[in-house]
């Protein structure tokens, strides 16, 4: 059985949870449903690796230029 970085993380998450009293497991739900919440925002509205060269390119350039577009 090959291991993994992901694997890993959801045997770390799991016995957190599992070792969390049960009083406090609606606190610590809502805690990763507001971390879900935040990577599911970053995943849509980060620019992409090919964005961000281009935009930096880009900026290169006007700086270049002494900041004439």
């Amino acid at each position: 059985m090959s291991s993994s970085p992901a694997r890993g993380l959801w045997w770390l998450l799991a016995r957190a949870v599992g070792r969390t009293a049960p009083a406090d497991l609606p606190r610590v739900a809502d805690g990763l449903m507001g971390l879900i919440a935040l990577m599911l925002v970053l995943y849509l509205v980060a620019p992409t690796a090919q964005q961000m060269i281009a935009m930096l390119a880009n900026l290169r350039l006007r700086l270049a230029a002494g900041g004439k577009a």
